[in-house]
């Protein structure tokens, strides 16, 4: 698992074996240089490594293997714009701090439940992707300043009627803030059904030019 230290100014890697390679993915901390990590379509299991010291990076594909545990809770990775997870065996999503570049987040196909965590430290982001996994609520306030966000999918989850409440209220806090001519795309189905005054502001975002499906 050591096998990158010795490269400093490794700063591409691209690896795909078509589901044959296993074990526990590398440790990167020694690759301060690196930009881009794909290592999608494998058989990688375990826990995702530190990526500590990696302030270049801008790019992680870790995508359909075998990874589990905690989506740890990514943190001073600023030039971070591109994080894709799916199609893994994670249980439990960590709140990310000092992402302010974090443009596209996939999670989707996992096994994540309990909190949505708090997302306000990622500011730019534009695609948060979550569907078919098991939240169950969510962290008041986590998407008010999203003030880029544009497309959110956390259909087939299992958020209560309040997290799904709280998350409506938080989007039009934002469309309050940073509505402007934004149209987000925002998809809930397979959750609990809103509440009547959700439902009010779903009807008024849908006439701002808003698209949200809970059914």
């Amino acid at each position: 698992t050591d096998c990158f230290k010795p490269l400093p100014n490794l700063s591409y890697l691209y690896y795909y074996s078509y589901g044959r390679t296993g074990g526990n993915l590398p440790d990167f901390t020694g690759n301060g240089n690196l930009s881009y990590l794909w290592l999608h379509g494998n058989a990688f299991s375990g826990a995702i490594p530190s990526f500590t010291g990696c302030n270049s990076l801008y790019y992680i594909r870790l995508s359909d293997n075998n990874l589990s545990n905690e989506i740890p809770g990514f943190s001073n990775l600023p030039s971070l714009q591109y994080l894709f997870l799916y199609n893994n065996n994670f249980t439990s999503l960590g709140t990310f701090s000092g992402l302010g570049s974090l443009y596209r987040f996939e999670a989707h196909n996992n096994d994540i439940g309990g909190v949505i965590p708090d997302f306000t430290a990622c500011g730019n982001l534009y695609y948060l992707i979550l569907f078919n996994n098991k939240f169950s609520s969510y962290t008041s306030g986590s998407f008010v300043d999203l003030r880029r966000i544009k497309y959110i999918d956390l259909a087939n989850n299992d958020l209560s009627q309040q997290a799904v409440n709280s998350i409506i209220d938080d989007l039009y806090l934002n469309y309050q803030t940073y509505g402007g001519g934004r149209r987000v795309t925002l998809n809930l189905r397979g959750n609990a059904t809103p509440g009547e005054a959700a439902i009010e502001i779903i009807i008024l975002l849908r006439q701002r030019g808003w698209t949200i499906t809970f059914t």
